[in-house]
């Protein structure tokens, strides 16, 4: 089966990029800030809260790049008149609540809402088995209510995560990569380990789509890339904990008993994970390719158990986001090189 041609902007595809990738997450945005609220996140929504919590607080002053744009977007809108529209519950979540400093995430996380949602619908257009409603609108809707939905617990930096994953698979699965393809690849990866450790997924996707050539005798250049890629993720993390500190370098605390004691939000959202994988494997379409990313990316979910707090299911979102791909890839021989039953 022919790869779709996405330079062909027909009306099918410049529908689905303004309202897949604009008009839905848009509101979407809307809806997760406006219509209901968190009931998670407290004490950073005003600047020295929010500056406390990511710039000096444990792991998440490594997260720098969504940090630092968030606090940008601040600057901007800080003066527009939005206190009459905060949301009623601001003030129970934080007394200091500032309603622009709260709007500055809106307004970032949703922009990267919309930017991951045109770039779904450019990577299943261009990659999926078919150019249909159930192959590229149902997917991206999907997603794009599945990140919305895990805002419940609001941070600077997931959407804008997404979104980088979400260019790097696109760029990733091109199956005759060039050197600007490569380049980008980089960069991807460099801004995506500066956003969060979600990173390192991009490894365990690379990998598992191809590697029938990076498992071959030979040298090849996915093996060149794969490993250059690898070199990239890791002198940015140790980087960034060389510049800012080694205290919490790789997790704020060891909750695995905790987890799974009294408390059973975490066992409730860890069972999440596990019934969303069940149902990529209900039929045998790429099958293999999503049980090689899985292995791949054990590191990433069993730390997610271990070191972090299962009911927040966006953890379990860039799983879900790669492995869609992956799913609706399995059956594009020109996509990989290889056709896979």
């Amino acid at each position: 089966m022919p790869v779709h041609n996405t330079r062909q902007l027909t009306p099918a595809l410049l529908t689905r990029l303004f309202v897949l990738g604009l008009l839905i997450p848009a509101l979407l945005g809307v809806f997760t800030y406006v219509g209901f609220f968190t009931n998670f996140t407290t004490g950073v929504f005003h600047q020295a809260g929010f500056e406390q919590q990511y710039l000096h607080s444990s792991i998440y002053r490594f997260r720098v790049l969504g940090t630092h744009l968030l606090l940008w977007t601040y600057e901007q809108i800080k003066d527009w008149p939005l206190a009459d529209f905060a949301p009623y519950g601001l003030k129970s979540v934080d007394k200091n609540g500032d309603a622009n400093f709260y709007y500055a995430y809106f307004l970032q996380n949703t922009a990267f809402l919309c930017a991951t949602c045109v770039t779904l619908v450019l990577a299943f257009a261009r990659h999926a088995r078919q150019q249909d409603f159930f192959h590229i609108d149902v997917p991206v809707f999907f997603l794009a209510l599945l990140m919305s939905f895990a805002q419940f617990v609001i941070t600077p930096y997931d959407t804008l995560s997404y979104f980088l994953l979400a260019v790097g698979m696109l760029l990733a699965a091109q199956p005759t990569p060039g050197l600007l393809n490569g380049l980008l690849l980089a960069l991807t990866m460099v801004l995506a380990t500066l956003t969060r450790e979600t990173a390192a997924l991009l490894l365990a996707f690379y990998f598992a789509l191809h590697r029938h050539k990076i498992l071959c005798r030979r040298l090849t250049p996915q093996q060149l890339r794969l490993l250059l890629l690898t070199l990239l993720f890791l002198l940015t993390y140790w980087a960034l904990r060389w510049q800012l500190g080694m205290e919490n370098a790789t997790y704020h605390r060891f909750r695995l008993l905790r987890n799974f004691s009294d408390d059973p939000l975490p066992i409730i959202g860890g069972l999440f994970f596990p019934a969303m994988l069940a149902l990529f494997f209900t039929d045998h379409h790429g099958r293999g390719t999503m049980g090689v990313f899985l292995l791949a990316s054990l590191p990433y979910w069993l730390m997610m158990f271990a070191v972090a707090y299962p009911w927040e299911i966006r953890l379990w979102v860039p799983i879900i986001q790669l492995m869609v791909f992956l799913k609706l890839l399995s059956d594009n021989p020109t996509a990989t090189g290889k056709t896979e039953t």
